[in-house]
């Protein structure tokens, strides 16, 4: 639909990267001045068919109302991929004439961490325009609000969390005996108990705007303002800063790895035990700790109940066997 819309302007050039993915280039008139990349994507998120009747409006009808477009994927990221066409569009019919070059990436499969978009795209914008070339990126990510601070505030992306999803799996042998599903429970509930520590440091992006709503906005408190202002040259106000935003639902995921159970699957009939249940933990990494840190975090965590279970466990390629004579009653393995 997209490439239909502007194909019809011979100012814009379009390549189509691994079939769906697109790339327009609007030539500037200086050379001498590095391009501009833009980008969005077009896919959103499905919809769970049960509950598609509980939707206000059809999750894909992208029905506009006079006030609201609803639809699954308006916000995320419709608004900017649609807003950036648009922007295309008006500019063109007003004759406009770009001195930079612009260039608007968009992939297909974000919501799948995409690789078979972006993974292809950043290849492609590489080789074509070279390493570094563009003055600077505007993607998905910040916002533009007065909901926070009391202050109007645009928030640029500066850093992004990181992500990696763990697979845990349970393997006993089969039969009556075997319960891989109620020992995966204990191992998840494990998990669910110890959610990560607040970490907040002074090259966190979500640091430099704390600052900044301390110096303008109009709805932080006194004695916030004056621990983020401590903050800037003490340690332990920084410390104390990342504790209270830690306990506080609406910025908790900021300055902390989340984890989050969101797949299991184990079994194929109701009066066959399953020999083997699998878990994945989908963890958004703190912009101040790294993956390894992430696993070596999780194998400390189901350790102790792995070994009271009498399990052996495979952790990213480490055995850890139980301090038992007898057999271990399964594996467990992280992946």
């Amino acid at each position: 639909m997209f490439e239909v819309v502007l194909s019809d302007y011979t100012q814009l050039s379009l390549v189509k990267v691994n079939t769906y993915g697109l790339v327009f280039e609007w030539t500037g008139s200086d050379p001498s001045l590095q391009p501009i990349l833009l980008a969005g994507h077009q896919d959103t998120v499905p919809v769970e068919p049960t509950t598609v009747d509980q939707w206000n409006e059809p999750p894909f009808s992208g029905k506009f109302d006079g006030t609201f477009i609803w639809g699954r994927g308006s916000c995320d990221d419709k608004s900017g991929t649609i807003g950036i066409f648009s922007s295309f569009e008006t500019l063109l019919e007003s004759g406009f004439k770009p001195q930079r070059t612009v260039v608007f990436a968009s992939g297909f499969d974000e919501e799948l961490s995409g690789p078979r978009g972006a993974g292809h795209l950043g290849v492609y914008l590489e080789q074509t325009y070279g390493r570094d070339a563009f003055a600077f990126l505007v993607d998905e990510g910040g916002y533009y609000g007065t909901d926070e601070y009391g202050i109007a505030l645009a928030a640029p992306g500066t850093g992004e969390k990181g992500q990696i999803n763990i697979d845990l799996t349970v393997q006993t042998v089969g039969g009556h005996s075997s319960r891989p599903l109620g020992l995966l429970s204990l191992l998840i509930a494990a998990i669910e108990r110890n959610p990560h520590d607040p970490l907040l440091t002074r090259k966190n992006p979500f640091y430099s705007q704390l600052v900044c709503a301390a110096e303008y906005g109009t709805t932080i408190s006194a004695s916030t303002r004056k621990l983020i202002e401590k903050s800037k040259t003490c340690e332990k106000a920084l410390h104390k800063l990342g504790a209270m935003l830690g306990g506080d639902l609406d910025s908790r995921t900021m300055v902390t790895t989340t984890q989050a159970v969101d797949l299991i699957s184990g079994g194929i009939k109701v009066n066959a035990l399953p020999e083997k249940a699998t878990v994945t933990i989908n963890n958004r990494v703190n912009v101040d700790e790294t993956y390894q840190l992430v696993e070596e975090r999780l194998v400390r965590t189901i350790l102790p109940v792995v070994e009271e279970l009498n399990l052996q466990l495979n952790g990213f390629g480490r055995l850890y066997s139980p301090n038992k004579t007898s057999p271990a009653a399964g594996l467990v393995t992280l992946n």
